[in-house]
């Protein structure tokens, strides 16, 4: 009986210094020896996919994105194709105006059309509640380099008058 006591208090001990070795072992930081070996040694690339002002355009044979221009203190869309390696100027916005105005454009988001023929330009967001408000909308033509008033603001303006 004083045997099996033993036998059982040696039996018990082995198992718990090995559950702890383990744990500490598990716990501690590996180093890798390359990035290769820390990205292939995770199950999940955590992160996000890309930057956010990236939009595929013209059928996903370019894309485009906004550059910030140190000069004019504005943002630059910029058209860059991968295959050719060509990097081209879109828009500054440094250059547009108000429609009927000399006030210069400025602008919250934007996004392109199906086509990539237009921008369609969000500005003057007035939040309303929580993540809820009213903008501005105007379109702006590639090929013709005009921007026009989509949709307006219509309380802000009811207010002005």
């Amino acid at each position: 009986m004083r045997f099996r006591q033993i036998l059982s208090f040696i039996t018990l001990s082995i198992v718990f210094s090995i559950t702890f070795s383990i744990r500490d072992f598990c716990q501690e930081k590996k180093e890798y020896t390359s990035m290769e070996e820390a990205i292939m040694s995770s199950k999940v690339l955590k992160g996000k996919s890309g930057p956010q002002n990236v939009d595929w355009i013209k059928n996903g044979s370019c894309y485009s994105y906004t550059l910030p221009n140190n000069a004019t203190n504005h943002d630059e869309i910029r058209e860059y194709n991968p295959g050719t390696l060509e990097d081209n100027l879109l828009l500054n916005v440094d250059e547009l105006t108000v429609p009927s105005s000399t006030e210069k454009f400025n602008y919250d988001s934007y996004e392109w059309s199906k086509d990539s023929k237009y921008i369609i330009f969000k500005a003057n967001f007035r939040p309303i509640y929580r993540n809820s408000g009213i903008s501005d909308y105007y379109i702006y033509s590639a090929e013709n380099k005009t921007l026009k008033l989509l949709v307006n603001d219509w309380l802000r303006d009811k207010s002005r008058s």
